[in-house]
């Protein structure tokens, strides 16, 4: 008799396919891409807070330098009047330097003086108190209060005198009486 080798029986084992790995890795894939995109989104963020932050405090510094340099300005003022009025040559020369030094601080700040004087009238950065007739119009005669700029920024509007031109009405002495 001849000996019959069984073969095993197969037995209903799960398979295990190749979809199953896939499966865990498509999902690590999505997780990582998740986080990652979740990373970038907050990195972001955070460069514009720092960009921020670094504006806001540059405009706060600019406000606050602008606030201290009006707060100066009556200084000059008074210094220009001193200036004008003093009759002594030392002391007028000593309040003289003071006032150059002051203005090359404010300078070097960023802080000019608006022109003036024989220039043409201009509303955003002068303000008329007089006025003078003569034949130009609208030139800066005198000024009375001088205006400052800090960059493109008018700290304070120059107070000014302009000439202004007389308009004589028409002559009606001369016009054909109406005979209607």
């Amino acid at each position: 008799m001849t000996k019959k080798t069984e073969l095993p029986k197969k037995q209903d084992q799960p398979q295990t396919t190749n979809t199953e790995p896939n499966l865990e890795n498509t999902k690590k894939d999505t997780q990582l891409a998740d986080l990652t995109d979740t990373l970038k989104r907050v990195q972001a963020e955070f460069e514009n807070y720092q960009k921020r932050t670094i504006k806001e405090n540059d405009a706060f510094r600019a406000y606050a330098v602008e606030k201290f340099i009006i707060k100066l300005l009556p200084i000059l003022d008074t210094f220009d009047a001193a200036i004008k009025h003093q009759t002594h040559t030392s002391t007028q020369d000593g309040i003289a330097l003071i006032h150059a030094q002051l203005l090359k601080i404010l300078e070097a700040e960023g802080v000019k003086r608006i022109d003036t004087i024989g220039k043409k009238y201009q509303h955003d950065t002068m303000e008329v108190l007089l006025t003078q007739q003569s034949d130009k119009p609208d030139m800066v005669l005198e000024e009375l209060q001088a205006g400052y700029t800090l960059g493109t920024h008018v700290l304070r509007i120059a107070k000014v005198k302009i000439s202004v031109t007389t308009t004589t009405p028409p002559n009606h002495d001369n016009a054909e009486p109406n005979t209607t």
